[in-house]
């Protein structure tokens, strides 16, 4: 049956774990706190800036794309046990988590976009072993996601 078990702000996010687990990304004063939560206890894990966004890696742990300034943002890697900033990408990035623990992330290039050369977007495949360009985009594509990924 249905029973209550946590609360947490109307404003937080939610994804799961693939281990019958949910992490949960919840207000708390200036930043966001990192949770952990099944059916027999939650656990309060890490800290995030304001506007980060959260992806299940659907083998236990938790993608975040959280901002480090103005133009540019860091995807991190957490599970229960640690955290790990893995990567650098654009605020305009877009990420969707691949179900096997990597993500995608599609990227603006690194130049400005008035540099013909690199008019291309960047599809990236990252995991806790490195991130590698697959593909490069044309610039008006969009990266269709799904309720795993949405972005």
């Amino acid at each position: 049956g249905e029973r209550k078990l946590y609360t947490f702000p109307h404003d937080s996010q939610i994804t799961g774990d693939g281990q019958s687990g949910v992490y949960i990304l919840a207000r708390d004063e200036k930043t966001w706190k990192l949770w952990h939560a099944d059916r027999h206890r939650r656990e309060k894990l890490y800290a995030y800036p304001d506007k980060a966004k959260i992806y299940g890696d659907h083998r236990g742990g938790v993608w975040i794309f959280s901002p480090t300034d103005d133009s540019t943002w860091h995807l991190w890697h957490a599970t229960k046990t640690r955290e790990h900033k893995c990567y650098e990408y654009s605020q305009e990035s877009s990420i969707v988590p691949e179900n096997s623990g990597g993500a995608w992330v599609f990227s603006p290039p690194d130049k400005s976009p008035s540099d013909t050369e690199h008019s291309q977007w960047l599809l990236w495949h990252a995991n806790l072993r490195g991130a590698k360009v697959m593909y490069d985009v044309p610039i008006f594509s969009q990266m269709a996601t799904n309720e795993w990924g949405a972005s």
